[in-house]
C-alpha cells in the first residue's frame, strides 16, 4: 500500500469493509483486491441484496462500504 500515508494504511488495515453487489463476481474481485492490498480477511464482509446489506451493517457496522449503484 505504498501509495497511501501511514494514517490511510492503518484506517484501512483496521476497519470493517462491506462490499455489496448483485454480481457475485464483482463481489469476490473486489475482496481479492482488497485482501491483496493487505486487508484482512476477517474485517471483510459481502452482501448481495439491500436486506443482506442491512443484517450485515447491524452486525460487523463497517466503517467502509464498496456497492454499486443504479
Amino acid at each position: 500500500m505504498g501509495l497511501l500515508d501511514k494514517e490511510s494504511q492503518e484506517f484501512l488495515l483496521t476497519s470493517p469493509c462491506l462490499i455489496i453487489d448483485e454480481n457475485s463476481g464483482a463481489r469476490t474481485g473486489i475482496k481479492k483486491i482488497l485482501a491483496g492490498l493487505g486487508i484482512p480477511l476477517h474485517l471483510l464482509s459481502m452482501a448481495s441484496s439491500f436486506e443482506e446489506a442491512e443484517a450485515e451493517i447491524r452486525k460487523h457496522s463497517p466503517r467502509i462500504i464498496f456497492c454499486d449503484y443504479v
